[in-house]
């Protein structure tokens, strides 16, 4: 009997000491991975050429506040580009703050330079994005992108120093270049040019000639400024409408008379073109012309004739 009871004792020890471990292992887990097991989540994506030292596990924040985790990273090709596909686990509860003008960006966290990703708030009137949607990445400056940016410049950097350097050389040297610079006869020259700029501002500054009067006096200013207030006067004037030149320029009128003026003749050089037409036969035909000349002639001295002896023509009898 006492046997037994000790068995039972020994065996509810086991079973609360087993219980306790699995009780503590789940602990264990729950904390480590820092998954949500029970709250609701739903899923969004993002691409990325770089994860940066993202890994599955890593912290998702929204605004700065913890909100979720990367679920899973994994390679895909979109298009032409070979990328990284990152799935982000987010509490459902944050979901209408992350919206459609909201991107995620990659930050280091920390002395150690922890890695994780950071979304921006939303606008409260915006859509939110909703489940497997894909969220815009902005790139965030990172040590390697500033190198990335900064090589070529300390590379054009170096190669002017090169070239400033090889231009010196040549100065100090006993080159065409620095003889011409540094030799006596330039160095005469430019004394001399520098003499004769002087005198030409002299003059213009206290000269009476054309152009020192131009430049010194505000007479031109005014005139010229009056001139171009006088054309931009012309100007509203023609486009407002006014004025013989300002209807011809505005209203369409003159446009359509012209136009209907310019078939006209067109129908009328046409009709002078065919001889089927009275004016086309005396204008094309050379006997037409010649035979209206005689009968014109002929009317003429008829005329003239009945002028002349009315009575061959006109006989009037009283009784």
């Amino acid at each position: 009997m006492i046997r037994n009871e000790k068995k039972n004792y020994s065996l509810k020890v086991g079973y609360t000491v087993f219980t306790g471990l699995v009780i503590f292992f789940l602990f264990i887990i729950l904390v480590g991975t820092e998954g949500y097991y029970f709250s609701k989540t739903y899923n969004l994506n993002m691409y990325v050429k770089n994860t940066n030292g993202l890994i599955e596990g890593s912290k998702v924040y929204l605004g700065g506040l913890k909100v979720g985790a990367i679920d899973k990273i994994e390679f895909t090709t979109v298009g032409e580009n070979n990328l990284v596909l990152l799935r982000l686990e987010i509490l459902e509860k944050y979901k209408s703050r992350i919206t459609v003008n909201s991107y995620a960006k990659i930050e280091t966290s920390g002395l150690l330079g922890d890695k994780l990703i950071n979304i921006s708030l939303g606008d409260p009137s915006e859509k939110p994005l909703n489940e497997n949607d894909f969220i815009p990445v902005k790139e965030s400056l990172s040590f390697d992108n500033l190198t990335d940016k900064i090589d070529p410049i300390v590379y054009s950097i170096d190669k002017i120093a090169n070239n400033i350097a090889v231009i010196t050389d040549s100065l100090n040297g006993k080159s065409k270049l620095s003889g011409i610079l540094f030799g006596m006869e330039t160095s005469n020259d430019l004394k001399f040019a520098i003499k004769q700029l002087n005198s030409l501002a002299s003059k213009l500054n206290n000269g009476n000639n054309t152009f020192s009067r131009l430049i010194n006096e505000d007479s031109l200013y005014t005139g010229m400024k009056t001139l171009v207030d006088n054309l931009q006067n012309i100007s509203d004037t023609l486009k407002s409408g006014k004025g013989t030149i300002g209807k011809l320029i505005v209203n369409d009128s003159l446009y359509n008379n012209i136009n209907e003026i310019t078939r006209n003749l067109e129908k009328v050089a046409s009709s002078l073109n065919n001889n089927s037409t009275l004016a086309g036969g005396i204008l094309n035909n050379p006997d037409g012309y010649e035979k209206l000349e005689i009968l014109l002639d002929q009317l003429a001295k008829l005329i003239e004739d009945m002028n002349t002896n009315p009575e061959k023509y006109f006989h009037i009898s009283v009784f």
